[in-house]
């Protein structure tokens, strides 16, 4: 290991080294020797977490106004008898099978269809449901993370409300396994001593 549990380190920089060092009684380094190198490693770091909700929010909601239609299927043939409409139509197909007998079916279908008329409007949410939703928003990104075998230890982020935005900003403190393996590196042998060197 080139860290200890603790230090800090930066994105490219060796945590486990492949390089043993063979050391002799006096404590020198007298070889070097190249070894296959794996370790689990876990960094502890500040993720930053910001996300913003508009206080005024469009949706939608139904008019009360239907249309019903029909239609028939043979094959690549399609007779359908309804209103084509457009946008602000929520349109849902309901499909039977055609039978001659119980169990001799035909290669046909008729289908039912219904369209609800809906449109567009603004609301705007109360400060506790925003920032019920901003907590939901949070919780939600926090279970994608630990999905992925992130361990969250500390949460710092605050919901506040701010013009027409509800606004979630700070950082979490999360633990997650991290590392990916490389080559090893090259070290140049030391020189061989002799009796003259000491």
């Amino acid at each position: 290991p080139r860290k200890k549990v603790g230090d800090l380190c930066k994105k490219g920089e060796i945590l486990v080294s492949g390089i043993l060092e063979l050391k002799d009684d006096s404590q020198e380094v007298v070889k070097y020797e190249a070894v296959h190198a794996d370790a689990d490693i876990y960094i502890k770091r500040q993720k930053a977490y910001y996300h913003e909700i508009p206080m005024i929010y469009e949706t939608y909601e139904w008019t009360g106004k239907k249309k019903k239609g029909i239609y028939l299927k043979a094959g690549r043939f399609y007779l359908e008898i309804a209103d084509r409409t457009k946008n602000g139509w929520y349109q849902i197909a309901e499909e039977q099978k055609m039978y001659l007998t119980k169990s001799f079916q035909l290669p046909c279908s008729i289908g039912y269809i219904t369209q609800n008329q809906y449109r567009k409007i603004k609301k705007e949410y109360t400060r506790e449901e925003v920032k019920k939703l901003a907590w939901h928003t949070l919780q939600r990104y926090e279970e994608k993370l630990m999905q992925k075998g992130v361990q969250i230890s500390e949460n710092n982020v605050k919901i506040e409300i701010k013009h027409q935005d509800c606004v979630s900003r700070g950082s979490l403190t999360v633990i997650e396994k991290t590392g990916k393996e490389g080559p090893t590196e090259r070290k140049t042998q030391p020189k061989e001593r002799t009796p003259e060197d000491g």
